[in-house]
């Protein structure tokens, strides 16, 4: 600490004039360029965490700042040129040993300032991520987890001011100018809104539009764009990063009434997710899956190979096929994953990332104070044993998927439609899937194209799904 810089220096350094202890956020998460309609749906937030002083340091090193010339560290800034660190670390350790220099500080006082900073603001803050932000102990955060956020500094400097409180020193200054901090892809609420509301008013409008008697072509145009915006609305509503779009199967969203499976990103940091399903996410799959019977029952006449397929897909006997899926029947009937723009979520200007959603429910939930571990229950962030559900976690997935749901339908119920519209309803309830050994006889050719990754077969020998979580 005493060689900390006390001027800018894109790392760490004391702001004097301020009373704040700063710290670049892009050291730590390097950030490529923004496009302009995404930084404009966004916070615009700052990359600089200010993190404010006590009033009684901020006295004094004002005090100091007004008789001593410039100084370039904090070492230099408190005791001048000519003063060693060994000797005030010497000092600074006979202090805490003997419980400190003034008889009314009690002895215990010196224990209480030896703890980690982290530690204390963690004991204040009940938040782990928070804590990361605001006391640069980052054991706290999950590998990547600030990259998600997008937080206001009010909130960095209650969890400071109420550390610095919690042992002994008063009241912190005022941050001047609070602003947002973190992640410029997480979207503002309006922008969210905006972009599900237009989504649901271009699937009523195409919904609307479809007849009995309108061309196959027609109709297989219309079902493909109901696809792309039935996959767009998912992974806004569900915290996917809109990348691996082909393992979005129907073992994953369909193999459960309550909850659904994503696993977009499989490294030794990010483990499989399972999800409450929200009512908005409910009635978002029920809506696609009766576009998908209702695809299969137009293409028998003139495609009977293809209605085949679709139908087997729709009553899940290929589990492990893309839930958003388009067809093109121009030369037969090719079978594809719908793929998600690289930047923006869709070919327009809505303002969302690809993963803006992800961005944003992280962000929602630390600005409500949700218990860490229910968040990382939607990232999949964590650290070999304590990923969410691990055996070591000490986590109930039962318990914490029904704590996480009520807190999901809060953040969505003010952004999300409630009802999303579809082809023709389901005339029943789904099944659950039934997981089926998929058996290719040997020299017959298939009647339909389809692409290498759509149907992919597991890398892996996969357990079923309700046997991956104690939940079922």
């Amino acid at each position: 600490a005493l060689r900390l810089p006390l001027t800018p220096n894109n790392d760490v350094w004391i702001d004097v004039s301020t009373a704040h202890v700063c710290w670049s956020l892009a050291e730590l998460v390097p950030r490529g360029d923004t496009a302009a309609a995404i930084w404009a749906g966004g916070y615009q937030p700052s990359q600089i965490v200010r993190l404010p002083l006590p009033k009684l340091v901020a006295a004094a090193l004002n005090a100091i700042d007004a008789r001593r010339v410039s100084s370039s560290t904090l070492l230099e800034f408190l005791f001048g040129e000519n003063v060693h660190t060994e000797d005030v670390l010497f000092a600074y350790g006979r202090f805490l040993r003997s419980g400190g220099a003034v008889s009314e500080i009690p002895v215990g006082y010196s224990a209480r300032i030896a703890y980690s900073f982290g530690a204390v603001v963690y004991q204040v803050s009940r938040n782990a991520i928070l804590t990361a932000l605001a006391s640069l102990d980052l054991r706290y955060s999950a590998p990547a987890e600030l990259d998600y956020l997008c937080i206001r500094e009010d909130a960095i400097t209650n969890a400071v001011s109420g550390a610095f409180e919690y042992l002994g020193f008063g009241e912190c200054v005022a941050t001047p100018d609070p602003q947002y901090v973190g992640s410029p892809l997480c979207p503002k609420p309006e922008t969210i809104r905006n972009a599900l509301q237009k989504i649901h008013e271009e699937i009523t409008s195409v919904v609307g539009r479809v007849t009995p008697r309108m061309p196959i072509f027609n109709f297989v145009k219309d079902y493909n764009r109901l696809a792309e915006l039935g996959a767009q609305a998912f992974v806004i509503l569900s915290g996917h990063r809109g990348s691996k779009m082909e393992r979005i199967n129907f073992t994953s969203l369909y193999s459960s009434p309550d909850y659904f499976q994503l696993n977009d990103k499989l490294t030794k940091n990010n483990s499989t997710r399972i999800i409450p399903k929200t009512s908005s996410r409910y009635s978002l799959l029920d809506g696609h899956l009766a576009s998908i019977r209702a695809l299969a029952k137009r293409l028998a006449k003139d495609y009977p190979a293809a209605a085949a397929r679709v139908n087997k897909i729709a009553n899940f006997e290929k589990p492990f096929a893309p839930v958003f899926f388009a067809v093109e029947i121009e030369n037969g009937a090719i079978l594809h994953s719908v793929k998600l723009e690289w930047q923006s979520i869709d070919e327009t200007e809505s303002g969302i990332a690809k993963n803006g959603g992800r961005h944003f429910i992280v962000s929602e939930l630390v600005k409500r104070g949700v218990f860490t571990p229910l968040i990382r229950v939607i990232t999949g962030h964590a650290r070999e044993a304590a990923a969410t559900f691990n055996s070591a976690a000490g986590l109930s997935p039962a318990e914490a998927l029904e704590s996480l749901r009520p807190l999901l339908e809060d953040v969505y119920a003010d952004v999300a439609p409630a009802n999303w519209p579809s082809l023709r309803q389901p005339s029943c309830n789904f099944p659950l899937v039934a997981i089926i050994p998929k058996v290719r006889l040997r020299g017959i050719a298939s009647e339909v194209v389809v692409d290498d990754d759509f149907d992919p077969p597991p890398s892996f020998p996969k357990e079923p799904f309700n046997s991956q979580t104690l939940a079922f």
